[in-house]
């Protein structure tokens, strides 16, 4: 071999597996692919596989009871917002209207027990304040503001006041990313569950001339056993099913986990249950419930 092949011999391609030159780049089809295991990432405020997007409010509600998490899929049209609250209203109106009567007289009921447990009271000054609220409880005045007392009672207590609630709930305890609308949907929309008991229990309560119909545990009670039938009226099933979409609604427009917003809704039901409990052990003790 002459001097010019042996030096072509030593010349290194810089790929080589020569200890003259650098070591070669790892092969990539060895390599192991090894990655680390993520936990799930939290529900997105975005369009759902499998849903198509466009979905009428009618869909939406029927998915309140069929596949609630789809109900509250992007992008929610603001007449969810508006649909449900007419509705919310037109039933409390109706529950007004068709119940008046009835409410009435559970009202004189409880009049007349707490004047009753006034001895210092003369029986014709009780008689005279018996009258004059069963006159107050009659005419068309006594239901318009039955009905609007209602309407406003529920859209504070039942809406506006839960919906905030629940955005400081979300952004502020669990670090989510709600907005106040969306939360007003949510809050707003999941409570059209409870429109099917409302639309039976109405007529049966108008038919059978009796308030005491109930969907839960308290249909084995009465107002009259005291505290245990508020304890029972808690686990009404159209409001224990009422935290499902709420739950699954609050995690999609947060941005938070399901886990998250269980923990969230269970939480908020557990003080108002405490609460609705607590007010009716004084309203007892006092003998007016």
């Amino acid at each position: 071999m002459n001097v010019s092949d042996r030096s072509r011999s030593r010349m290194i391609h810089p790929f080589s597996a020569s200890p003259d030159g650098p070591p070669p780049p790892p092969d990539s089809s060895s390599a192991q692919d090894v990655r680390p295991i993520q936990p799930p990432p939290p529900a997105t405020d975005g369009p759902m596989a499998g849903v198509p997007p466009g979905r009428s409010i009618g869909q939406r509600f029927l998915d309140l009871f069929i596949a609630p998490s789809r109900a509250f899929v992007a992008p929610r049209p603001v007449a969810m917002l508006w649909i449900g609250l007419a509705l919310i209203a037109a039933v409390q109106l109706l529950d007004a209207v068709l119940l008046h009567d009835l409410q009435a007289a559970r009202q004189l009921q409880m009049t007349e027990r707490i004047l009753d447990r006034d001895q210092n009271l003369a029986a014709d000054k009780k008689a005279e304040v018996l009258a004059k609220a069963e006159g107050n409880s009659r005419g068309t005045r006594a239901v318009a503001l039955e009905a609007i007392s209602r309407i406003v009672a529920i859209g504070i207590l039942g809406v506006l006041l839960p919906a905030a609630l629940l955005l400081f709930g979300v952004n502020f305890g669990f670090a989510g990313r709600a907005r106040f609308i969306d939360t007003l949907i949510v809050t707003t929309f999941s409570y059209l569950v409870t429109v099917p008991r409302d639309a039976i229990l109405i007529p049966l309560r108008r038919l059978t001339g009796t308030l005491d119909i109930y969907a839960g545990p308290a249909v084995l009670s009465s107002p009259d056993s005291g505290l245990l039938f508020y304890v029972l009226m808690m686990f009404d099933l159209f409001d224990l099913y009422h935290l499902v979409p709420l739950a699954l609604g609050l995690a999609l427009v947060g941005g938070i986990s399901r886990g998250k917003a269980w923990t969230l809704v269970l939480i908020f039901w557990g003080v108002w249950v405490l609460f609705t409990i607590g007010m009716a052990s004084l309203a007892v003790s006092m003998g007016v419930a």
